[in-house]
This record gives structure tokens, C-alpha cells and sequence, in this order.
């Protein structure tokens, strides 16, 4: 009583979707320690990290394993980051450009880009993040929606194996 491919395929395309319906949530900012900061966010700004997700069966060292594959941010927006070190520059600045950040000082002016991608690194690098956790609560999200669809799955092999046996 095995999945075929496709229903394999199916199945890890719906835990697929379902991080990515993680990732576009919108939820209250934490630090790492779980303080409330300001804002509420996704942590979906440009869609590279959604668009890069898949999950396939390979074969590895002769055995079958489940593979998710991701962009590299991935593990830092899953997991987060502890305070201490500044962030690299580089991603906070394109990130503020996708953002569309451009704050404003006390005298009205917009703040420089290179001002604001400071102020971040330092928050970050001072108070950490606390991650998304998209990757264990995407799956468990899937895996109470699929437990109705696997148990209609393994019902309608059941059937086919029991008619099968009674011919």
C-alpha cells in the first residue's frame, strides 16, 4: 500500500504551499528574547525566500530521504539571530530598498539610507531577532489539514486492497 509519485509529489507540493503561507502571515515584531518591538511584518519582503522553497525525494547514499531546499536566508529567518554581532550590510541595505523604507528625522527630512541601514544592523546586532519559525509551523499547520486527506488516502487504498482480496 504505497504513494505513487504523483500523490507523493502532490503531498510535498501542499507542505510546500503551506510554508509559504507561513511566510506571508503578517505578525507582531519580537527580539530574540521575545520582546514586543514595533510593527507588525512578513517575512516575505522580496518573495526570493517563498519562490526558492521545494521539497522533493532524493536518493541519498541509497536510501530515500525528504529534502527541502531553500535560499540560504532561509535558516536565519526560521530561526533568527542572537544578539552580539552586526548583521552584514549588504542584505539590511537591499532589504530597506525592497521595503520601501524612508523614515523621516525630527526636522521632517528623510533619513539616509546608509543612517536607517545603520540604526537597523545596530537593533539587530544589539537585540537580536526571534526567528519565524515558518518551517515547524508551516508543517504542523499541513499536517493537521492532511491528516483528513491522508486518512482519506490510506481509506481508499484500504478499499481497493479489500476488493482486490475479496475477487
Amino acid at each position: 500500500m504505497e504513494l505513487t509519485e504523483e500523490e507523493i509529489q502532490s503531498l510535498l507540493n501542499g507542505w510546500v504551499a503551506s510554508l509559504r503561507r507561513q511566510l506571508a502571515q503578517k505578525r507582531q515584531n519580537r527580539g530574540f528574547y521575545g520582546e514586543l518591538k514595533r510593527g507588525y511584518s512578513n517575512w516575505n519582503a522580496t518573495g526570493s525566500l517563498s519562490k526558492s522553497l521545494s521539497a522533493n525525494i532524493q536518493t541519498i547514499n541509497g536510501e530515500q530521504q525528504l529534502v527541502l531546499s531553500m535560499d540560504k536566508q532561509g535558516i536565519w529567518v526560521d530561526e533568527g539571530r542572537r544578539p552580539g554581532r552586526w548583521p552584514p550590510v549588504q542584505p539590511i541595505d537591499r532589504w530597506t530598498i525592497v521595503k520601501g523604507l524612508a523614515p523621516r528625522t525630527e526636522t521632517g527630512r528623510f533619513m539616509e539610507r546608509k543612517s536607517l541601514v545603520f540604526l537597523i544592523r545596530r537593533s539587530i546586532g544589539e537585540l537580536g531577532y526571534k526567528g519565524s519559525n515558518f518551517l515547524v509551523d508551516g508543517t504542523l499547520n499541513y499536517i493537521d489539514k492532511l491528516s483528513d486527506g491522508l486518512t482519506q488516502v490510506f481509506v481508499q487504498k484500504l478499499e481497493k486492497l479489500i476488493i482486490k482480496y475479496n475477487e
